[in-house]
């Protein structure tokens, strides 16, 4: 069984190489050929930072899920602003193995705080999220036009100290 493989895509690797990244992520998403250019157009405008950059996790030459993080200056803060899995893919443990490998790649790399929004129903991941030392804050970005249509969502954020008190006991991710 081959490993689970993950590549960080930098806003230098995605204009070299925008295709190819827009052509696996509608492909985890499975979007349908009228959303394309809208699923595109959402892409580019996330990559214009540099402080921008997406995880891609791929088994043999499939890609299965990413995870996007954005640094928005008008805040100073950054953002985890996706966390998708292909449908075959899912209930693997794979997404949660991505959340790891991106907190602990921000936190080597940063002594920032990262934020994220989860909808107030979405039971399973919110306790993903606290398992990884996310807590519900307050502190809402409302200075981003983005986060202002949010409405049914919880705010969390994640220190680094909180990050590495957490065990991290997660089975194996597998592949079908």
């Amino acid at each position: 069984m081959e490993i689970i493989k993950n590549t960080i895509i930098t806003k230098q690797n995605y204009d070299k190489n925008r295709s190819k990244v827009l052509e696996n992520i509608s492909a985890i998403l499975e979007t349908p050929a009228q959303y394309l250019n809208k699923l595109y157009d959402h892409y580019d405008e996330m990559f214009t930072s540099n402080n921008t950059y997406m995880i891609l996790c791929s088994y043999e030459s499939e890609a299965v899920a990413y995870a996007f993080v954005r640094f928005y200056p008008e805040t100073q803060k950054y953002y985890i602003m996706d966390v998708n899995t292909a449908k075959k893919y899912q209930n693997q443990h794979i997404a949660t193995n991505l959340i790891k490998y991106l907190l602990t790649d921000f936190f080597n790399k940063n002594n920032d705080n990262i934020y994220l929004w989860v909808h107030k129903d979405n039971v399973i991941a919110k306790k993903i999220y606290t398992r990884f030392g996310f807590k519900l804050t307050d502190e809402k970005p409302y200075q981003l036009d983005f986060f202002n249509n949010i409405k049914d969502d919880d705010f969390y954020v994640c220190t680094k100290n909180a990050f590495k008190l957490k065990k991290m006991n997660f089975n194996k991710q597998k592949t079908r």
